[in-house]
């Protein structure tokens, strides 16, 4: 998974991106498979410098994994509200 772009001095990345992850469940928990894609995905994405903001496509049980990984790195967004 890449976010990069170039710059004049290299490349960087972004410092927002406002997304889902689509890693809902209809039904059910998580397989262990699923919940260790959460995991290297929260991993790798809190490499980056990049404040995330996740729409309600992640799903809750998903989001709180990846919280407990990114930190303040990972901001939940809904409906309505403002990013600045």
């Amino acid at each position: 998974m890449q976010f990069l772009y170039r710059t004049p001095c290299g490349i960087a990345y972004p410092d927002y991106v406002i997304t889902g992850f689509h890693m809902m469940k209809r039904e059910g928990e998580h397989t262990e498979e699923e919940k260790a894609v959460i995991i290297q995905t929260a991993e790798e994405l809190s490499q980056m410098n990049t404040v995330f903001y996740s729409g309600h496509c992640t799903g809750i049980p998903a989001f709180e994994m990846m919280k407990q990984i990114m930190g303040s790195k990972l901001i939940a967004l809904h409906s309505g509200e403002t990013v600045i």
